[in-house]
């Protein structure tokens, strides 16, 4: 974009900066930040001292938005920093520092600036509505529900008011969703699984859980076949604004070739968030080996302790670790390590890439039933391609797109060159309803029980049972 000179007639040069500062606003609603940040710096440089002084606030404080939509932290924090140095209580410059914390996940610091705003303020947009974004953030929704609502106090039927509330109520909204799918490998196990789950919230703390699960696995060439049913209960509660307790129980009924049973399935889990931009669940899952038809014949339990960590940054970069240690009924116990390191290309759609690494290692090795190697290594780059659901508009697609390729080592073979492609395609029919396609291909050894080419396809339903929560009227 070629740059504007600078105007020296004072009324052309502030119709120029006026303008540009508009123009500024139009490019970051249509998602083009570095646009706006290059318009905004114009007029920022067109300033001098004869300038009105509504307009040098108005195009500063776009300037200091453009380097926060830009990332550019250090530099919006200097100006902001300037500005509080002669501006201390002004609200505009509160706003700033408040918005520059939002970006940064420094939550609690923005409240603190959206709490002085309203002192100076109650009627504030930027306080009542920048308050609940980082009340939301922070996990106190309550709360984050009633600064929103006393913005359409002020404001009636404010658009970003009404939509942030909409987009809460969907957080809490009951839902049902169903997930159909067939898979096969190149060692001639087929299964058809069918799963339904739902989710009904009684209050921003509290919501039930359930779910029924068939599949229904057979193998031509050992002529095994199997199915299984499992019914679960459970719930989720908010201990703490930044820890949830997630809990469910149930059954598994298992028919066999040989064997027919039941046994009890948990999942039991903590998420915590223990700073910012982190997240950590640790948790215990009882669930039985059901791959194909012979290991649910052979009734191996597994008891799995697992925690999973990960941690954003401010500079795109990403990282995410997830640890098991199983016990099983068999007696072999299993160490899964899985980690990824990632960086964030884009925003929207998100586009990233990094590297995968997963090590394994299992205390007997019985290769004639699963796959159970001593020690197994995968390495891999990835790119990942998303438009979320969440975001997508009512009547619009979304989509997710993975590909990755690496190299695995199986105890001390030679490498084996890997691949993976899963893909995700749907549409939003409504607020309330959406469906997707959703498949998978990968030959990395530890995606199935016996280390060949997998295969997934299926049909994704999500229907919200209501317009909204059940506790708001």
């Amino acid at each position: 974009m070629p740059k504007l000179p600078i105007i020296y007639s004072p009324k052309i040069r502030e119709n120029k900066i006026t303008a540009l500062n508009g123009l500024a606003l139009v490019s970051h609603l249509n998602g083009k930040e570095k646009d706006a940040l290059q318009l905004s710096q114009q007029a920022y440089e067109n300033l001098d001292a004869s300038t009105v002084a509504t307009l040098t606030q108005q195009t500063t404080e776009r300037y200091a938005q453009a380097l926060i939509w830009n990332k550019k932290y250090k530099a919006a924090d200097t100006l902001i920093e300037k500005l509080i140095e002669t501006n201390a209580n002004d609200n505009w410059v509160l706003a700033l520092r408040a918005t520059l914390n939002i970006y940064k996940s420094n939550f609690k610091q923005s409240v603190k600036d959206y709490d002085q705003i309203l002192v100076n303020d109650s009627s504030s947009f930027d306080g009542n509505l920048g308050k609940a974004n980082a009340l939301k953030a922070l996990g106190f929704y309550d709360n984050a529900y009633t600064s929103a609502e006393n913005t359409l106090k002020f404001y009636n039927n404010q658009k970003d008011a009404t939509n942030f509330i909409n987009n809460l109520n969907t957080t809490f909204t009951p839902f049902y969703e169903a997930k159909a799918s067939y898979t096969f490998d190149n060692g001639d196990n087929e299964a058809f699984a069918f799963n339904n789950s739902t989710e009904f919230p009684f209050s921003t703390k509290f919501k039930l859980l359930g779910s029924y699960n068939y599949r229904s696995t057979t193998n031509a060439v050992t002529n095994n076949d199997a199915t299984s049913n499992d019914f679960s209960l459970g719930l989720a509660y908010q201990l703490l604004p930044n820890v949830t307790f997630k809990g469910t129980a149930g059954i598994t009924a298992a028919k066999a070739t040989t064997n027919a049973y039941t046994q009890l399935l948990t999942d039991l889990s903590f998420n915590i968030k223990p700073f910012k931009l982190q997240d950590l669940t640790i948790g215990y899952k009882r669930e039985l080996q059901s791959f194909n038809a012979e290991l649910l014949d052979r009734e191996i339990v597994q008891n799995n302790f697992y925690a999973n960590y990960s941690l954003n940054t401010n500079v795109n970069l990403g990282w995410f670790t997830q640890y098991f240690y199983t016990s099983q009924s068999d007696n072999n116990t299993v160490n899964l390590l899985f980690t990824s390191l990632y960086y964030n290309i884009l925003p929207k759609p998100s586009l990233k890439a990094g590297v995968n690494y997963q090590y394994i290692t299992f205390k007997d090795q019985i290769p004639t039933i699963y796959f159970s190697p001593e020690f197994f290594n995968a390495a891999e780059v990835f790119v990942n391609l998303i438009k979320d659901e969440a975001i997508a508009k009512p009547k619009a697609w979304f989509y997710e797109l993975t590909a990755a390729t690496g190299l695995q080592y199986i105890e001390d073979d030679s490498s084996q060159s890997t691949y993976r492609f899963q893909g995700k395609l749907g549409y939003k029919f409504s607020e309330r309803c959406l469906a997707n396609l959703f498949g998978t291909r990968s030959n990395i050894a530890s995606a199935t029980a016996a280390g060949f080419t997998f295969n997934e396809v299926g049909l994704r339903f999500k229907w919200l049972l209501f317009d909204g929560p059940v506790f708001r009227e």
